[in-house]
């Protein structure tokens, strides 16, 4: 045989049962259908990796009998290969039909098959025998070789098989079998195309249990066949095909899966038929199913079919165990693919509508601002949606119904005995349904303030508690975003992901409450809301409220962007004073008519020309609440706004700012004291904003300071960080 080069050998093998193998390296052919092939063949032999175990070719090619139709050479070796040429597509289509049908027990296709299946794997007849009446499993033979064939198939192509209609097959899985009966090979042959695919076996015994079960193996899901007849059985063929069964179940057929994995000893478990396993039950979880479990047998490489053969199948089954945890790794595989990168295919993403909690206005799961000046009925508007949400009441304008459902209610400025509680009485609100968060409990009686971008995880068990949480408001934001600088645009979106990611988890609208800024006129809209541009862009819809210039008592509810829905009308309403059990205070009335005004014509119309006073409004925002600035950081804003340092110079004693020295070798900073901002943040006779601290912190401040002051003051980790027991 020293004439027959290992070209020649290759050349053989890659033309017969490993026609299907593709050139991965300069000298490397495996299986492309098997993630981390581990049987390869090269010019100079072949090796499984897996077990250790190597060859020659011409060990190859002696296992395969290739020299059957010519005693003295295989029957490609004599037409040496040419480089240059390439082999023509192999026909799928044209191999399953020409393949032989075995629909008669006595055929010489049936006597193969059962030579394989029965006497071979100790599967009775009768139980796969409708299979083979179906033409669903047959014979073919290919250069000496007879092999058992079977389709792989998607959901539509199943359905015309087993029905017995006409249906296209792109890939098959092909066993070759020996006189006695006995495995020579098995290799797949063709591609699914990215479709769903697998061996589709349908119950035995009709039944009106929606089961199913998936295993890798034909002769496995026989083999639990012969006890199990109402299910349907898919077979993956191979642990890679576990990962294409999954559109199988995307029509509401079945309620119940069993996931049976093979036992598979890998060393890296990303790569075991027990991790794939695992990942397919997750996917059939959130596609609705109800019950599904993922099984294996505790002993390695022991299935099915040894169990069956062993007469110890009940035994088997009975010894199934959960995946273990170390197999329930579903994200890891997707890490080491994809760099540790979160990526999902756009395939596997299960689409669903825009929920609306106010249909048009406010989308459930999704951050909402609401921003105004003081005093205008910014936490009114808030606190009718609260009122709304518990009672199933009616909208404004449309008329529409709310769905039912708990509130959350985050608010730092405003008591929630004196200011909200009554306000939510007045508006005829279920006050079981709303939950007011105070503070965050410390240990030995102490408290601090709640801060999105620490205590998310408290929020999340408290909503799990609630239960049926459908709106969460915060009010107003700022106040809530601890250390976070809310002119940053990427230290704003860092503090905010976590909390607009809990809201779409639950389905809660996130309703937020901001500030304008003092902009003037000519001044983009949606430029006005206080802070980084990074807290409108996050939001999906934001609306303005503001005055009705040409009506003092009238207030309006505009629309500054919706990127759920299209451009709408806004709202009109005024503020009412009313008594609850002899305590004044005040409550939302809508107006029936929708508003046309446009948010950007209205501020534009209120803003301030001259300079000087665009400063005064400037400072007054940027200085509040006593908060101290650096001289450098104001210039740089006030720069960005048009606005000149001479001028804020001009402006600065006017307004009672004080300018000081932070440390012998620190810069000027400017603040405003608490008592010079008090007339500006005064609210009008029907308070929206309360000066009051200590309402909703339950009375752990006892300086009248500013919220923000009191706030950092709690919040100070050098003071919590040790007592901290929550």
């Amino acid at each position: 045989m020293s004439h027959i080069t290992n070209k020649k050998l290759l050349a053989a093998l890659l033309d017969g049962p490993y026609s299907d193998f593709k050139k991965i390296g300069q000298d490397d052919w495996r299986d492309p259908s098997e993630n981390n092939a581990s049987f390869s063949i090269s010019s100079k032999g072949y090796t499984d990796h897996k077990s250790g175990t190597s060859g020659s070719l011409y060990d190859l090619v002696q296992k395969h009998n290739l020299w059957i139709l010519n005693k003295h050479q295989p029957a490609s070796i004599n037409q040496s290969r040419t480089p240059e040429k390439k082999s023509s597509p192999v026909n799928i289509q044209r191999i399953w039909e020409q393949s032989r049908v075995a629909d008669h027990p006595e055929s010489k296709s049936a006597t193969l098959i059962r030579s394989y299946l029965s006497d071979y794997r100790k599967i009775p007849f009768e139980f796969y025998f409708d299979l083979l009446r179906k033409k669903l499993i047959r014979m073919n033979e290919f250069r000496g070789e007879r092999m058992l064939v079977y389709p792989s198939l998607c959901p539509q192509t199943s359905r015309d098989a087993i029905d017995g209609k006409s249906y296209q097959v792109t890939r098959i899985q092909r066993i070759a079998v020996d006189n006695k009966g006995s495995k020579i090979w098995k290799k797949h042959l063709g591609a699914s195309k990215g479709e769903a695919a697998a061996f589709v076996i349908p119950p035995l015994q009709k039944s009106s249990k929606k089961m199913a079960v998936i295993v890798e193996g034909l002769e496995d899901a026989l083999s639990i066949r012969t006890d199990s007849k109402e299910p349907w059985i898919f077979v993956a063929a191979d642990k890679a095909g576990l990962k294409r069964t999954a559109g199988f179940f995307q029509d509401g057929r079945f309620t119940s899966c069993l996931i049976i994995a093979d036992h598979d000893t890998d060393e890296n478990s990303v790569v075991t038929g027990q991790a794939l396993a695992w990942k397919l039950g997750e996917q059939l979880k959130s596609m609705g199913i109800e019950i599904v479990k993922v099984k294996m047998h505790p002993d390695p490489k022991y299935d099915a079919n040894q169990a069956l053969q062993e007469d110890k199948l009940i035994e088997w089954m009975n010894s199934l165990i959960e995946i273990p945890e170390q197999f329930r790794i579903d994200d890891q595989e997707t890490k080491k693919s994809y760099g540790n990168l979160r990526i999902q295919k756009a395939s596997e993403v299960k689409t669903r509508p825009i929920k609306w909690l106010w249909p048009g206005v406010l989308a459930a799961g999704k951050l909402i601002i609401i921003a105004g000046d003081p005093g205008l009925g910014k936490s009114q508007v808030s606190l009718f949606v609260c009122a709304t949400v518990t009672t199933g009441g009616i909208w404004p304008v449309s008329g529409e119904t709310c769905e039912k459902g708990n509130v959350l209610i985050l608010s730092a400025e405003d008591g929630a005995a004196d200011t909200i509680v009554p306000r939510l009485t007045a508006l005829n609100a279920e006050l079981e349904r709303i939950h007011i968060v105070h503070a965050v409990l410390l240990g030995e009686g102490k408290e601090r303030a709640f801060n999105i971008t620490r205590d998310m995880e408290r929020l999340k068990r408290a909503s799990e508690c609630i239960g049926n949480v459908r709106l969460i408001v915060i009010d107003p934001l700022s106040a809530y975003l601890g250390n976070t600088n809310s002119h940053s645009n990427a230290e704003v979106r860092a503090a905010l992901t976590p909390v607009v990611e809990f809201a779409d988890g639950i389905g809660a609208c996130l309703l937020c409450v901001s500030h304008l800024n003092k902009g003037g006129q000519g001044s983009n809209a949606l430029n006005r809301v206080t802070g980084s541009i990074a807290f409108i862009a996050a939001a999906r819809a934001s609306y303005v409220v503001t005055k009705d210039t040409g009506n003092h008592n009238r207030r309006l509810m505009l629309p500054l962007k919706n990127n759920l829905a299209k451009d709408t009308h806004g709202f009109g309403y005024r503020i009412e004073e009313t008594n609850v059990t002899g305590i004044t205070t005040s409550c939302v009335s809508w107006e029936d008519a929708p508003v046309n005004l446009s948010a950007e014509d209205v501020l534009s119309a209120q803003g301030r020309p001259d300079n000087q006073g665009r400063a005064e409004d400037f400072l007054l925002q940027e200085l509040t609440e006593s908060i101290e600035v650096p001289c450098k950081e104001l210039y740089e804003r006030a720069k960005a706004k048009g606005i000149s340092k001479k001028v804020l110079w001009s402006i600065k004693d006017k307004i009672g700012v004080i300018a000081r020295k932070d440390g012998f070798k620190g810069g000027w900073v400017w603040y405003l004291p608490f008592e010079a901002t008090l007339e500006d943040s005064q609210p009008p006779k029907v308070p929206e904003d309360s000066l009051k601290n200590n309402g909703n912190l339950r009375g752990i401040f006892d300086k009248k300071e500013s919220s923000q002051t009191a706030f950092t003051e709690v919040m100070d980790p050098l003071k919590v960080e040790d007592v901290e027991v929550f």
